[in-house]
């Protein structure tokens, strides 16, 4: 699953090539984006768009939201997961992770602005219900991936 945020488009320039990345994609429209509309019509047809009518408290929060809306669709998806929300293009951008990793970025402000999560986590029956307990509760970015590296520690035997 590849979960972008408007973020990771340079204000005001065009669509850069985005990651290919396995699985459903998803597109958060966050409030002031300034981006027109006519160039979300290009990307209707590869992702689901999701549009944010207030900014989340961080990035723990809006995962947990999407989670919760799509949880019908998950169960659809196998393949790992990818959140970007700063520009694309920069150095970083994955195109695999391996099949166990929590790869958290975060930005100056302590907010991740990338999550990768390896195809054995992305597609645990856990994962859900992680999401589930966060959601709505006060969480921060630092927090949440500790948790997630925490529940999802994988050791050689």
């Amino acid at each position: 699953m590849l979960i972008l945020t408007t973020n990771a488009f340079e204000t005001g320039s065009t669509l850069s090539p985005l990651p290919s990345w396995p699985g459903l994609h998803v597109l958060i429209v966050l409030p002031g984006a300034g981006r027109g509309l006519q160039n979300l019509d290009t990307l209707s047809e590869e992702f689901v768009i999701v549009e944010w009518l207030q900014s989340p408290e961080n990035a723990a929060d809006l995962l947990c939201d999407v989670f919760g809306w799509l949880r019908g669709r998950l169960d659809e998806d196998e393949g790992p997961l990818l959140y970007v929300n700063r520009p694309l293009g920069k150095t970083g951008d994955p195109d695999q992770v391996s099949s166990v990793a929590v790869e958290a970025k975060f930005g100056p402000d302590g907010s991740f602005t990338q999550l990768a999560l390896g195809e054995l986590i992305a597609a645990s029956p856990l994962l859900p219900d992680v999401f589930r307990k966060a959601n709505g509760r006060a969480v921060s970015d630092t927090k949440f991936i500790k948790i997630l590296k925490d529940i999802f520690r994988w050791e050689d035997a």
